[in-house]
């Protein structure tokens, strides 16, 4: 193994605490290069809703309002709107409403789940996580999601999830997965730091990235989509900010295109560092 990548793998073990199974040594893969011209606005569009941190007509849900099921405390929302969350909350937020979008505002704020996801989006047209500027927030979840057979992140949905506002959010995937959605993920602006023990971020149809920093350390993969034969989906597109991926896997593993611009990058995979079934398209200068 090449000295760099031994280094990587060392900070790796140092920094997270999840054990690593063994693995062989591995070459690290070619820098890809540049070969067409993209219209990256015609693969996902970033909307109003997508771009919203305003908190002045939101709904505090405090911490005391938690009802007591199976011994846990859950925040239960029902209904579209914008919510604000502050201070510490033992327990699960549960998002379940409907084809309405909701828009949860963390200012700092701290949610360990015992069991199962700390967010839990069931259902939702949209959801919007807004980490306001000059704020830091923390998700967790634990190992334990007996009561929750179908969810595998700290922060799992069920629809489109989008993480916005200039603040900074840490989430730990105990159990499997850090961020989770069956749709596209994207994330705007944030500072985001995220472990896990399955991957980092995963958008089954899609992850853009245009935050302001992204460190992934991981025993799965870095960021996955798997998404195929569908016009627009399944793509990675890492489009600003400073990018640290360390993965027990893959550091980028997509089912179409992997998009690398207007970033620095420095991405490790133990198996591989970028992967996908379609093209990889890297501005020069963004990969280390």
């Amino acid at each position: 193994m090449k000295l760099q990548a031994f280094k990587k793998v060392a900070v790796f073990l140092c920094a997270v605490s999840f054990l690593l199974p063994g693995c062989g040594q591995q070459e690290v893969a070619a820098k890809p290069k540049v070969d067409e011209v993209v219209n990256y606005e015609e693969i996902y569009t970033i909307t109003e809703t997508d771009s919203d941190v305003s908190k002045e007509t939101a709904k505090e849900l405090l911490p005391e309002e938690g009802i007591l099921i199976n011994e846990q405390s859950l925040w239960e929302i029902k209904e579209g709107g914008a919510y604000l969350l502050k201070g510490s909350y033992d327990g699960q937020v549960q998002i379940n409403a409907e084809d309405e979008k909701v828009h949860l505002i963390l200012e700092n704020v701290e949610i360990n789940s015992p069991n199962g996801p700390a967010i839990y989006v069931k259902s939702a047209a949209k959801v919007i996580l807004t980490v306001p500027e000059d704020s830091s927030s923390i998700l967790k979840d634990s190992p334990y999601y007996d009561r929750y057979p179908d969810a595998k992140a700290c922060v799992h949905s069920n629809s489109d999830l989008t993480i916005n506002g200039s603040g900074s959010l840490q989430v730990y995937g105990y159990y499997k997965d850090a961020v989770r959605t069956k749709d596209v993920l994207k994330v705007l602006d944030t500072g985001l730091m995220v472990q896990a023990k399955g991957d980092g971020l995963r958008g089954n149809d899609g992850v853009a990235f245009q935050g302001r920093s992204l460190d992934i350390q991981c025993e799965g993969t870095g960021i996955y989509t798997e998404k195929e034969d569908k016009e627009n989906k399944g793509f990675v597109d890492m489009a600003a900010g400073n990018i640290q991926i360390i993965a027990g896997e893959y550091g980028i593993n997509a089912s179409e295109n992997i998009y690398l611009h207007a970033c620095e990058a420095d991405i490790y995979g133990i198996l591989e560092n970028l992967t996908c079934k379609g093209q990889q398209l890297v501005e020069e200068g963004c990969l280390k």
